[in-house]
Formats: structure tokens, sequence, C-alpha cells
């Protein structure tokens, strides 16, 4: 299922779902107060797949801001 970070002062809300199979990791973020939403595919079980996400999504949210 979606999972909801509620979002405070430092972060955005943020609604997600991530999965995988072996070999393969991906990552859907969507930032509702930003209308932003992040996906991220990876072809390697190592990759952080949702620390990679919401990085970007962080990193754009600042941009708008200016």
């Amino acid at each position: 299922g979606c999972f909801v970070n509620p979002g405070n002062s430092k972060t955005p809300k943020q609604i997600w779902h991530g999965g995988g199979i072996p070999g393969f990791i991906s990552e859907l973020v969507y930032f509702p107060e930003q209308d932003l939403t992040v996906v991220v595919l990876t072809n390697s079980m190592q990759a952080p797949a949702s620390k990679i996400s919401r990085e970007i999504g962080s990193a754009i949210s600042k941009l708008t801001e200016e």
C-alpha cells in the first residue's frame, strides 16, 4: 500500500510507495503541496531508491521556492 508522511517544518508532506523484485528496486514519492512526483527505478538491489527520491524531491522543492 501507500504510506503517508504528514510532514513537518523541515520536510514536506509525502505519499509514497516502493517495491522491487530480485535485481530491481522502485520508489514513487508524491509531494502534494508542490504537486511534484518523483519516480526512481534502479537495477541494483543496493541502490538507496527511497533516499534518492526524497533528496531529488527536496532539491526540486528548494529550487521552486526561490
